[in-house]
């Protein structure tokens, strides 16, 4: 499961934190794109970068934040939306891939 919440003081970011469930044992890594977008519409320069961003969540624990820069010129709409699109999950300690798209 992806939350995300918003951060509002300079630099302005997009905070996901990523659960997992079903246990806590060895690393696991999500990497995942994530998109701003407004009446189903992507508005790609409000991230400040377009590329993967990956999470660990290191063994023993059940989530992990990570923040995603907006940029600066970027205005939110209301009604617009962060989305995020699981790209993979690996379990590190081992290099099995669990989901690849």
């Amino acid at each position: 499961m992806i939350v995300i919440y918003l951060q509002t003081s300079s630099p302005r970011s997009v905070i996901w934190t990523v659960e997992r469930s079903g246990g806590s044992l060895s690393d696991v890594a999500v990497t995942f794109t994530c998109y701003y977008s407004e009446n189903g519409v992507v508005i790609p320069a409000t991230l400040t970068s377009n590329r993967p961003y990956q999470v660990v969540i290191p063994d023993g624990s059940q989530s992990a934040n990570i923040a995603v820069e907006i940029s600066d010129s970027a205005f939110l709409s209301i009604g617009g939306s962060f989305e995020a699109l699981i790209d993979e999950v690996k379990l590190l300690n081992g290099g099995f891939v669990i989901h690849k798209s």
